[in-house]
């Protein structure tokens, strides 16, 4: 099925989605758009670390506030039963971060898990659902150690287009099954601070030594995930 809007609901049916999961669970008109989108797949991400971690991870406090993990699988199991019912598939993202906090990339990876397992083992209709855990906070810390903060960051927060290219990658395998290897899109979104495109870069593409290591690593993750 093809969505009524293909650059995907975030952006316009609804404007930022909320930063922690049971604002995000809490929010009616998010279950509806779900409900309404005809979408075939629906993802999942916490954007901020302090919202999963326990106070003792000592994140600054405008990486949100600690929330128990049981108040956020209750959220997350929330969206995941709208999804479910809505006859769609759950993806759940595990979002890179900021470059600061890679201390603690590996402890939030566990939480995701976590919640990958729990969500699994939830009944819904009476049987438990398939969900996609794309495991992109891992792909950016090999990015890292390959091409440095610099190299892979366009601010403290947020990753270059070479970054979101390697997160799309991800996703498509994830989210098809297909080898990446053997797709050759290599097109990079160059953006402004305001997120629009930048029209005189908007033709760009990875080099094909960037989207070769990218692709590499990517099946490598896919192909050794069970």
């Amino acid at each position: 099925r093809t969505p009524r809007h293909t650059h995907g609901l975030e952006f316009l049916d609804y404007g930022r989605i909320p930063l922690n999961l049971p604002a995000v669970a809490a929010d009616q008109k998010i279950h509806d758009l779900i409900r309404g989108g005809g979408f075939d797949y629906v993802i999942i991400e916490g954007r901020r670390e302090g919202f999963l971690l326990p106070e003792e991870a000592g994140l600054s406090d405008s990486r949100g506030e600690s929330i128990p993990y049981e108040k956020n699988l209750e959220a997350i199991g929330s969206i995941h039963r709208t999804i479910v019912k809505a006859g769609a598939q759950t993806v759940l993202y595990m979002h890179p971060g900021g470059h600061a906090d890679v201390r603690v990339w590996h402890v939030v990876g566990q939480i995701y898990q976590r919640f990958h397992a729990d969500l699994e083992e939830m009944q819904i209709d009476g049987r438990r659902r398939e969900v996609i855990l794309v495991p992109a906070k891992y792909l950016w810390l090999d990015a890292i150690r390959q091409y440095g903060v610099e190299g892979w960051f366009a601010d403290a927060v947020h990753g270059n287009a070479l970054a979101r290219y390697a997160s799309a990658c991800m996703l498509y395998t994830y989210i098809t099954g297909n080898d990446p290897r053997e797709n050759g899109f290599r097109k990079l979104t160059e953006l402004s601070k305001e997120w629009k495109v930048i029209p005189e870069k908007a033709n760009l593409e990875a080099t094909n030594k960037d989207a070769k290591w990218i692709k590499d690593q990517v099946w490598l993750y896919y192909s050794t995930r069970h």
